[in-house]
């Protein structure tokens, strides 16, 4: 190049950068140039030149691609992220207002140019605006604010999540249809076996008349004893066994209390999730939190809560939007209404080429770090993405972003302010910590809440007879129907008490609850006011399955005699209705010729059980009545 051409290069990117910041001294080199004479010495002075006006293009890379400096707005808000370049060559602080936040924000960059880095400078400085945050970790990146104030950190080890237990004000069909297709899309099922799975859970649901029965534990013995063999089936049956065995999140019957979420920062660690584990996790959580929105006019419009999603590809996938056979995800709808209902989302990621439209088409405040991928920039910029716009992303220093705003025009370039975080977290300081925040998020039975389990016990002591349904009744308005479920909970785990479930002829269940024997010096500790009535399982069984049979035949007026192995019906040929697991009793009844002897047995003993022990013990003479003997499980009660 000549040395005319050279200087008039120069003078170009001088008047270029000039919009920038101050180039005096390169200005004051450029008329040494012109004034000398010496052909190398204005080679050596043009040499200088370019190589500070390279040092500028590396300080402003965008300048080549604006033919005018940004147009810096003013910047409302107190949430400072880094500093950027105005048109008069100043350094001035980039800000989010609340107003940013909760038109959602998108970070894409490559790995370590600083995104999780970003987003903690972000996050500490929600609690200065009166902001909750939710983060989902995939990567256990943010388990560091779990020692943070008012923060709950929970993981695969301590979430518990119900998933039958709507949203408070939800009815139970209308959400059964939600989890249903939040379930299909998580773990692929199609529409037949959709439709297979939302009967199942609803006739569940209508078969239990004990509602703290509702889980999914319980759903997937409903679904075995359906004795439904199709391919539907096998599909939703494998399913439901493979998240039941796969961790123990969705195997309780109170789960996190998710209204909790309102009134803490929260960290859902779920790295030691499979993928479709992790969906469904999110999918719950989220939906919990838009049916809770969607009924409080409070939180239209007022930004209270900012969720984060990083490494958002995992559980946003572009294929699930574009798989037709099962149609737009649920969850993808709800993050596009959920702006209105008072939450922000930030998400985060390698590559916006796998993120759901969605993602990118909402995110009003978008910061691109470098990226190699032009399919991530086409996904941003599409027809205007401009060559030197490229060029200038792929040369961005780690901690630089491209920021794309309604306060800079037509964009900016934005160097992050850098936080220190520990990501080699000491997992006893985090069970430290969190020791004082769960018993806010779960719904729990403090140890000095005695109270509550004395009358809980006296009322299942002195009503054995009765289900766990008339149980509430008869404590409420003292306990309400969720503590009642808690204290449930609480006292089967420390196994105080124990149940059996009985299903009727009509097809309900029932839960009987009662006071175990094996616990009879724990249960004195507690010191409840009268004495209580403790049982051994077989006999706590059969003196349920009588009281429930007598109930029938008095409700049909039939006329029997009660003895201490049964019932003698009368008006009938010789019927003879028998509780016992011992044959002897038995074999001494059909000693004399009965029409009919049932028998009724606990789930414990098949019908051959019984008539083996029978021919071991009857005498010869009695077998012949054999052919009137009748064994019925306790599930059988349409017993005439």
């Amino acid at each position: 190049m000549s040395i005319d051409k050279a200087l008039e290069e120069a003078v170009l990117k001088v008047n270029r950068y000039g919009r920038l910041t101050d180039v005096s001294n390169i200005t004051a080199m450029l008329e040494r140039v012109a004034k000398t004479a010496d052909f190398e010495m204005k080679a050596f002075l043009l040499q200088r030149v370019f190589s500070m006006l390279n040092a500028l293009e590396s300080r402003f890379p965008l300048a080549d691609a604006m033919e005018e400096p940004p147009e810096i707005r003013p910047m409302p808000g107190n949430i400072s992220l880094g500093s950027i370049v105005d048109g008069a060559g100043g350094s001035i602080d980039f800000k989010l207002s609340k107003e940013d936040l909760n038109k959602n924000i998108l970070i894409a960059a490559a790995v370590g140019h600083g995104k999780t880095s970003l987003i903690y400078n972000l996050l500490t400085q929600l609690k200065g605006e009166d902001l909750a945050y939710l983060v989902f970790d995939l990567k256990r990146d943010y388990k560091s604010l779990a020692l943070e104030e008012d923060t709950i950190y929970l993981d695969a080890g301590s979430l518990r999540i119900n998933p039958f237990e709507p949203p408070a004000g939800v009815p139970f069909k209308e959400w059964a249809v939600h989890l249903v297709d939040t379930f299909s899309h998580a773990f692929s099922l199609l529409i037949g076996s959709r439709d297979f799975l939302l009967r199942s859970m609803l006739d569940f649901y209508d078969s239990t008349d004990d509602k703290g029965a509702v889980t999914l534990p319980n759903f997937l013995c409903f679904l075995d004893e359906m004795h439904v063999r199709s391919e539907y089936f096998k599909v939703v049956q494998g399913r439901i066994a493979a998240l039941l065995a796969s961790s123990d999140i969705f195997s309780c019957g109170n789960g996190i209390d998710i209204s909790g979420l309102d009134k803490f920062n929260v960290v859902i660690g779920m790295d030691k999730l499979g993928l479709p584990e992790q969906f469904f996790v999110f999918s719950l959580v989220l939906s919990h939190l838009f049916y809770m929105n969607i009924n409080d006019p409070t939180k239209r419009g007022n930004l209270y809560k900012v969720i984060v999603v990083d490494d958002a590809h995992t559980l946003l996938d572009v294929n699930r939007e574009r798989d037709y056979a099962m149609g737009i995800p649920v969850i993808h709808q709800i993050i596009a209404k959920m702006r209105e209902l008072g939450v922000g989302f930030i998400f985060a990621d390698q590559q916006m080429s796998s993120l759901i439209s969605g993602v990118i088409q909402n995110s009003n405040t978008k910061f691109i770090g470098r990226i190699n991928m032009m399919d991530d920039l086409n996904r941003v910029f599409g027809r205007a993405l401009d060559t030197q716009v490229v060029k200038t992303v792929s040369t961005l220093n780690t901690g630089e972003f491209l920021v794309l705003s309604d306060k800079a025009t037509p964009f900016c370039v934005m160097e992050a302010r850098r936080i220190k975080m520990n990501k080699d977290i000491d997992d006893v300081l985090v069970q430290i910590n969190q020791r004082g925040y769960k018993k806010f998020l779960y719904h729990s039975i403090e140890s000095d809440d005695l109270s509550i389990i004395r009358q809980f016990m006296s009322e299942v002591s002195k009503n054995p007879e009765s289900d766990s349904m008339a149980h509430k009744k008869n404590l409420s308005p003292a306990i309400d129907s969720r503590k009642f479920d808690i204290v449930r909970q609480k006292l089967l785990k420390d196994n105080l008490i124990d149940e059996i479930s009985l299903r009727t002829s009509e097809g309900k269940t029932s839960k009987f609850i009662y006071l175990k024997a094996s616990a009879a010096e724990k249960i004195e500790d507690i010191s409840i006011n009268e004495k209580p009535v403790l049982w051994e399982r077989d006999v706590f069984a059969k003196m349920v399955l009588k009281r429930l049979i007598i109930q029938k035949l008095t409700a049909q007026h039939i006329e029997f005699t009660e003895d201490e192995t049964g019932l003698l019906l009368g008006g009938f040929k010789k019927v003879y209705i028998t509780f016992m697991d011992k044959g002897d009793a038995l074999s001494k009844i059909m000693e004399t010729a009965f029409y009919k002897v049932i028998d009724v047995v606990d789930d414990s003993i098949t019908e051959s059980t019984v008539l083996l022990r029978l021919r071991k013990i009857s005498k010869p003479e009695a077998l012949v009545n054999l052919k009137n003997l009748r064994v019925f499980e306790p599930a059988d009660f349409n017993l005439f």
